[in-house]
């Protein structure tokens, strides 16, 4: 079962288990907007990966590694690779870039369809 399995980290040392963040909010639909974190994980499900610039540019988003974790605690599989980027002086960095493996797909959209979204918009699930 998807829930069951550990999500993946890299070199930090820290385990989505002890990613936690100290304020709790509820998740509450804002003029009609869903939560940062819910259109992270519906990007996700549609078979995409995100990266911290695409979660910028496109949800205004800047803290996406925050939200990985949050679903990685909530039981979705969410594999890190690190891409090589170059910025606008032409430097080299690594960057995280996060997906949901093919094979955990289905399982994930089975979680996320146990209204997971719906206990997410009514803050029964807390967002941060």
């Amino acid at each position: 079962m998807l829930q069951n399995k550990k999500a993946p980290h890299h070199g930090n040392g820290v385990e989505a288990e002890n990613c936690i963040n100290s304020k709790e909010h509820s998740s509450k639909i804002i003029f009609g907007q869903p939560s940062k974190r819910l259109l992270v994980l519906e990007h996700l499900l549609d078979g995409d990966s995100i990266t911290p610039k695409f979660a910028l540019e496109n949800f205004g988003l800047m803290s996406l590694s925050s939200r990985i974790c949050e679903l990685r605690q909530d039981g979705f599989f969410i594999n890190t690779i690190l891409v090589e980027v170059e910025d606008a002086f032409g430097r080299r960095s690594r960057v995280a870039e996060y997906s949901i493996p093919e094979e955990f797909l289905e399982e994930a959209r089975e979680l996320e369809k146990s209204n997971y979204s719906n206990k997410l918009k009514q803050g029964v699930i807390p967002d941060y």
